[in-house]
């Protein structure tokens, strides 16, 4: 029952962080074309107020799963597989912070092109994560 409970507020957390990342990286998008700081403004407060906390939480919570089925890590190298993506994808979280701040100062302003990359990269980790945690290869 609790680890139920505990799966359904992971895959909340879970949903709310990916599409704020891509929400992100679509203002981002904007920023570049638009150039304005309204734009900035909103990553900002997105980014603080919704991705970040989610982020916590999805750790939170998948720490909790691992810790009441202790069986899932001797299941198989895929399950170290999906936590080393996911590593990859929290270390993209605080790469876009540090891009955000660059952006800010009128330091960096990265290409569209880029944007699209680390948007699809996320995106194609995010799958591979997602068939990894179904299918359980190995």
């Amino acid at each position: 029952m609790h680890y139920y409970f505990l799966l359904s507020l992971h895959l909340i957390s879970l949903f709310v962080w990916i599409s704020s990342f891509f929400y992100l990286y679509r203002l981002n998008t904007i920023q570049i074309n638009q150039n304005k700081k309204v734009f900035l403004e909103e990553a900002h407060f997105i980014y603080k107020r919704v991705a970040s906390p989610s982020l916590l939480m999805v750790v939170i919570f998948g720490i909790s799963l691992i810790s009441l089925n202790k069986g899932l890590l001797a299941s198989g190298a895929w399950i170290y597989i999906k936590l080393f993506l996911i590593s990859l994808m929290i270390l993209m979280h605080f790469n876009y912070k540090m891009n955000l701040e660059l952006i800010e100062k009128n330091k960096k302003a990265e290409k569209r092109e880029v944007v699209v990359y680390h948007t699809y990269s996320i995106f194609i980790m995010l799958a591979f994560v997602i068939v990894l945690t179904i299918t359980k290869p190995f």
